[in-house]
């Protein structure tokens, strides 16, 4: 998973590099780079959070688990 998120985060930065920028529309380039950015950064931010670890005690939250799975 972090393999992923690496190359997802190294997808996005040269997608932001390596856009063009139009001499004639500065602004918009720079929009479209920055709307960009703002909506998958926090998208790839919250996965990370996300996808982290977490303590599991089979002694106690394994009815959760296996209730989940039952149909």
């Amino acid at each position: 998973m972090l393999g992923l998120n690496a190359a997802v985060f190294g997808l996005l930065a040269m997608i932001v590099l390596f856009l063009p920028i139009v001499p004639g529309n500065l602004p918009l380039s720079a929009l479209v780079k920055a709307g960009i950015l703002v909506f998958s950064l926090p998208m790839l931010l919250s996965w990370a959070i996300n996808a982290r670890p977490r303590r599991f005690d089979p002694s106690k939250e394994l009815e959760k688990v296996l209730s989940a799975r039952s149909p």
